[in-house]
């Protein structure tokens, strides 16, 4: 059995549409990454705020229950000067 090495115009076109759909793909990709990422950043800004809520809800968190359990050992605080 012998391999035929010619190439026709069907073969060129099928190259060619390959090319053209593997080009087409990436253009795609590359453009919804780049949305996604304009979409993202807003979101990584609300992020950043709400961590430092949390922080600052957590330093409170933490005092309270200081302030419980000086309360139940019974234990006056001291005044500050």
């Amino acid at each position: 059995m012998a391999f035929d090495w010619t190439i026709s115009l069907g073969n060129i076109l099928t190259i060619l549409g390959f090319i053209g759909a593997v080009i087409a793909f990436f253009v795609a990709v590359r453009r919804d990454i780049t949305e996604l990422a304009t979409r993202l950043q807003p979101l990584e800004t609300a992020l950043k705020e709400l961590t430092a809520s949390l922080t600052v809800l957590a330093r409170q968190d933490e005092r309270v229950k200081s302030l419980e359990r000086d309360r139940d050992a019974g234990y006056p605080r001291q005044q500050r000067r």
